[in-house]
């Protein structure tokens, strides 16, 4: 399955949605790649903190 997160406009919560779908679907057992296409690199900083 690959689902797709993404538009134009920033700061409409599609790092933070891609992020916790990830988790979400992380713990119910699924093998997840996350990729940051971002320049601002949102979700990288993310999984570095987590």
């Amino acid at each position: 399955m690959i689902i797709l997160i993404g538009g134009e406009k920033g700061g409409s919560g599609k790092s933070c949605l891609a992020q916790n779908l990830a988790v979400y679907l992380q713990q119910k057992n699924h093998d997840i790649l996350l990729l940051d296409a971002d320049p601002q690199g949102t979700t990288t900083d993310w999984v570095k903190e987590r």
